[in-house]
């Protein structure tokens, strides 16, 4: 006990002690605001999109995305995506298909863009990237027709999918969140 009331006395003890201004240790200080939800969980980290990635208005989205103008395979393209913190475009809608259509803006030989969309096992259950089950607004005529080897979702410019190979080559488009 003697030490304690030494080193508050002395204040050498190599810590420092805070008094409230009421001077009641066990009264709660009250130029401190209380916590609004003291039980509540901590925010999650916002996502911060890396430089390259862009607004585009035409996709009515809140994401950001950064697209790559280089025939790619799908898979090195989801890693592309992943290295900065982003994903392969998932668009939600027939309007942010085709906005990102018009942002990526495909070669003629090839008028797709890689979606980050899959079905691995080609039992017709379409997943994202982020590991949601996915159900196209509109599939191309046919599809998904899932011939040997398609596996991976690509997008036409009217905001059609189709399915494609695994060892096919598309532009892309990376999404943000």
């Amino acid at each position: 006990m003697r030490f304690g009331v030494v080193c508050l006395f002395v204040g050498a003890c190599g810590f420092e002690t805070q008094v409230p201004p009421s001077g009641d240790f066990g009264a709660p200080d009250a130029t401190k605001p209380p916590d609004a939800a003291p039980d509540a969980p901590p925010d999650a980290p916002a996502n911060v999109c890396a430089a390259a990635y862009v607004a585009v208005p035409a996709a009515q989205t809140q994401s950001k995305y950064r697209r790559v103008q280089v025939q790619t395979e799908w898979l090195v393209a989801k890693a592309d995506c992943e290295s900065d913190g982003g994903h392969l475009v998932i668009p939600e809608t027939t309007t942010e298909a085709m906005a990102i259509h018009a942002f990526v803006d495909p070669l003629s030989s090839s008028p797709y863009f890689w979606a980050g969309i899959s079905d691995p096992e080609q039992d017709g259950a379409w997943t994202t990237v982020t590991g949601v089950p996915f159900t196209a607004l509109t599939w191309g005529d046919d599809d998904p027709d899932q011939r040997s080897g398609e596996i991976y979702a690509i997008v036409y410019s009217d905001g059609t999918y189709f399915d494609w190979f695994d060892y096919g080559t598309q532009e892309y488009a990376c999404e943000c969140d």
